[in-house]
């Protein structure tokens, strides 16, 4: 009986051992935003993987997208959101000042944003959108990097 109970509790402290040993290597970055033209509202964030590039920058669906959060804006009109446990990879960030809280990013007749917005790389090509490759950033395992977002 006692080897079986050591037999458990050795297995169990791998396997937390294996998930710590994972998370360390595991990146992170921090989405630091400005250009905010007022306090109202929601800053919102979605982050794709290369294996969503063709989702980007808008990603409807949540399978469209790694991840996504959300923030409020700060009295200096910026707003700062953490992404952690990060697996090694490049990624792309799209955001956009969610002034009326309807969580849509709203278009004109052209499809231009009448929202402000951003994403990684601050890219802005003229007449289109701006695709993966130009706004895509490579996290490393222990990572940590900072992006910062100019709103427009």
């Amino acid at each position: 009986m006692k080897i079986i109970v050591m037999s458990f509790l050795l297995l169990g402290n791998f396997a937390f051992a294996q998930q710590e040993k994972r998370q360390e290597e595991q990146g992170k970055f921090i989405v630091e935003a400005s250009g905010f033209q007022n306090q109202k509202g929601s800053f919102l964030v979605k982050l794709f993987s290369e294996n969503q590039k063709d989702f980007f920058p808008e990603g409807k669906n949540k399978n469209e997208y790694l991840r996504a959060g959300k923030t409020e804006i700060l009295k200096d009109k910026t707003s700062k959101l953490t992404f952690s446990e990060i697996p090694e990879g490049c990624y792309a960030i799209s955001s956009f000042h969610d002034v009326d809280n309807s969580k849509k990013l709203e278009k004109n007749f052209l499809g231009i944003p009448k929202k402000p917005w951003a994403v990684s790389n601050n890219a802005r090509p003229i007449l289109r959108a701006p695709n993966f490759a130009e706004s895509s950033f490579c996290v490393k395992k222990n990572e940590a990097i900072t992006i910062k977002l100019e709103l427009k």
